[in-house]
């Protein structure tokens, strides 16, 4: 496209909008910062507009706007753009408006939403708008909101007849089509347009001019493009996927980088956001989510009480997606790498001791808020995945074998219920559990409920993450003993003999949840890296049926499931 001598172009790219379909994204990153293929969607366009011969760029900025003038101002093209802020939105017309002065000194003006994504060639649609003399070209197609009337001219070129039905118009030779937010119009568009920048949209603006000749505004209709306005925030991570952990989805060179978070049991999918100075994760759920709701409620009132959980920022329910304070990647698991054990998990005991103290202050209240209890038919349900998945699954055991252990496995759940019920995690293993700025802080929560007492911690201690030897194990269960004690609460005096029995039970019961998960995710789900975890897992098992058989007032016996793990081939020792 020629615009050097004597026909000039300038655009107007629309950056101002909310971009209410991608919160909570949006709340966090301006649609048009958001990459794409590592480019800001922004960029591409300006770079679109640029190489297309366009002389000048005008950005409106509303949303955000702090976001993309520090963008603008710090890229290349600094110079060739010029921003125009809108204290209040001024739709899709009002923008042109602000900026008639830059835009009208051209002979035609492209305007270009910020938030599409497309490989139109902008050169050929200014060189068609140029030949019809039209007063608007609207480049549409064959999309998912078919509202422009147009008749075909030609293969890609025709007239606009009418858009949502306002003038009434028909005719036989037409089809509705989809309006892209790709446009090209002569100064004329001015005249019906109003004088002040106020809120006002370019569809009527467009309407009016048909009203006063119908043929004053084309139709480009390209062939075969490439065209998305995104969508939802599902849509854009998938487009963004990646397997990798912390794998980079946008290059080091961007200044806003997104990056897929290692990946859990969970269908659950996490996003890192970051910008130079912060950074933000983004939950996106999955439809069939029922404790979507839950990790909100749940979430929301354990901040609100300083009990660790990450701050929630904004959130979608129609999304199903969650803005929240990025916690950073040191884990208990990469912790305890680096430091003393021993002191990496009574650091975490301290947490877990003023987190049931806590929880127990806040009596009715948090009851009221969290509203479900560990009771015995979930109790019995952890022996149910275990028996199903590992003993049947993995292990291939009979049917015989498995139902001979269902009252075992029943006095088991009643001897869990004798327990104090305290809040509880339920999932307080190592990659659950953050350390930022030295403190202790927890994810994977909507399991939030009321439990046994000694559950979240022998999830910790019997982790099958992480190898704890006897001896510790034996040592941080003393030390959260005397500190569980000098709470003064309640709920949560025992004696030391109640205190060996309760947690032996909650590890045997922790125990086998976490070896029907292994066995579920591997077999079922396909995760194949959980298959690793297994024999600690059974080596914990079969501690504990140790432990659970030296009791002198055991309430039950587990020798036949020791059998089971003892002489089966499938797990060598």
């Amino acid at each position: 496209m020629d615009t050097k001598e004597k026909f000039q172009v300038n655009a107007i790219i629309l950056a101002a909008g909310i971009g209410t379909r991608l919160r909570p994204v949006t709340d966090f990153i301006p649609k048009p910062l958001m990459p794409v293929n590592g480019t800001p969607l922004l960029e591409s366009i300006i770079l679109k507009m640029k190489n297309s011969g366009v002389a000048k760029v005008a950005v409106n900025t509303h949303h955000l706007a702090d976001r993309v003038e520090t963008f603008v101002k710090n890229s290349s093209y600094a110079d060739y753009v010029t921003l125009y802020h809108e204290e209040v939105i001024l739709g899709t017309g009002g923008p042109l408006v602000n900026a008639k002065n830059l835009l009208s000194e051209a002979d035609c003006f492209v305007l270009y939403n910020g938030d599409i994504l497309s490989d139109i060639d902008v050169g050929k649609i200014v060189e068609f708008h140029k030949e019809s003399g039209k007063i608007a070209t609207m480049v549409l197609i064959n999309g998912p909101e078919n509202r422009v009337l147009a008749a075909a001219a030609s293969k890609n070129f025709g007239t606009v007849i009418d858009i949502l039905g306002k003038l009434g118009k028909t005719s036989q030779s037409a089809r509705l089509l989809t309006y892209t937010g790709i446009a090209v119009f002569s100064r004329e568009i001015f005249k019906y347009l109003p004088e002040q920048p106020v809120n006002y949209s370019i569809i009527t603006a467009i309407l009016d001019a048909l009203k006063e000749n119908p043929d004053s505004v084309g139709a480009y209709l390209p062939e075969k493009m490439l065209w998305n306005d995104i969508g939802t925030v599902g849509k854009y991570f998938s487009l963004l996927s990646s397997s990798a952990k912390h794998k980079p989805l946008t290059p080091v060179k961007s200044p806003i980088r997104i990056y897929s978070l290692v990946e859990q049991g969970s269908n659950r999918k996490f996003y890192r956001i970051s910008y130079p100075d912060s950074s933000k994760v983004v939950m996106v759920s999955y439809p069939e989510d029922q404790d979507f709701d839950r990790f909100i409620k749940t979430g929301e009132y354990l901040f609100k009480n300083g009990l660790g959980t990450p701050q929630i920022f904004s959130h979608d329910k129609a999304q199903l997606a969650v803005l929240l304070e990025d916690l950073g990647d040191d884990n208990v698991h990469t912790a305890i790498k680096k430091k003393n054990k021993s002191e990496v998990y009574k650091k975490v005991i301290d947490w877990l001791v003023e987190f049931q103290k806590k929880t127990c202050q806040l009596g009715d209240g948090c009851r009221k808020e969290i509203d479900r209890s560990f009771d015995y038919p979930g109790i019995r349900w952890e022996t149910e995945y275990f028996t199903e998945n590992f003993l049947k699954r993995y292990l291939g055991e009979s049917e015989e074998k498995c139902a001979e252990l269902q009252p075992f496995f029943d006095t088991l759940a009643q001897e869990s219920m004798k327990q104090p019920q305290v809040l509880i995690h339920r999932d307080f293993q190592s990659q659950n559990i953050l350390i930022k700025d030295d403190k202790v802080r927890i994810v994977d929560f909507q399991g939030t409920r009321y439990g046994p007492v000694a559950y979240d911690l022998m999830s910790l201690l019997k982790d099958a993450y992480v190898d704890i030897p006897v001896a510790l194990r034996r040592e941080l269960q003393e030390y959260y003993y005397r500190k569980i004690q000098g709470t003064g609460i309640k709920e949560l005096t025992f004696t030391k003999e109640q205190f060996r029995k309760y947690a032996i039970i909650a590890g045997l019961q922790r125990n086998m949840q976490a070896l029907g998960a292994f066995a579920f995710l591997s077999l079922v789900k396909g995760k194949q890296k959980y298959l690793s975890y297994i024999p600690n897992g059974v080596k914990s098992l079969i501690e504990g049926i140790d432990e659970l058989e030296s009791l002198p007032d055991r309430p039950v016996t587990l020798t036949a499931l020791l059998g089971m793990l003892v002489d089966n081939p499938k797990l060598e020792r």
